[in-house]
């Protein structure tokens, strides 16, 4: 059975080099509270390293208190100063 996944890319910028960027993380409910997320964030870890990776960055939504409870408890930082921008679809096409 499936307790969860974890759903990552690569990436790289000039500035800050090769990163892992953590897309999603997703545990079941039921196994929530007994380690699966913290394997998870351990194994991405080592993923990242392994990888020669400079850092690994994620995002968390303002309201998912317990997501956001659960990356500060294992050390994560709040990058200050930014904003998450995006472009829709329609905005797109406008764009292009």
């Amino acid at each position: 059975q499936t307790c969860g996944y974890a759903f990552c890319y690569l990436g790289e910028t000039l500035c800050q080099g090769r990163f892992l960027y953590l897309e999603d993380l997703y545990i079941d409910p039921n196994f929530r509270g007994k380690g699966g997320g913290k394997l998870l964030m351990r194994t991405l870890a080592s993923l990242a390293l392994a990888l020669g990776c400079e850092q690994s960055v994620w995002q968390a939504l303002d309201w998912n208190i317990a997501a956001l409870n659960f990356y500060k408890g294992l050390g994560a930082q709040v990058q200050a100063g930014l904003r998450t921008s995006k472009f829709s679809a329609s905005l797109l096409h406008r764009l292009a």
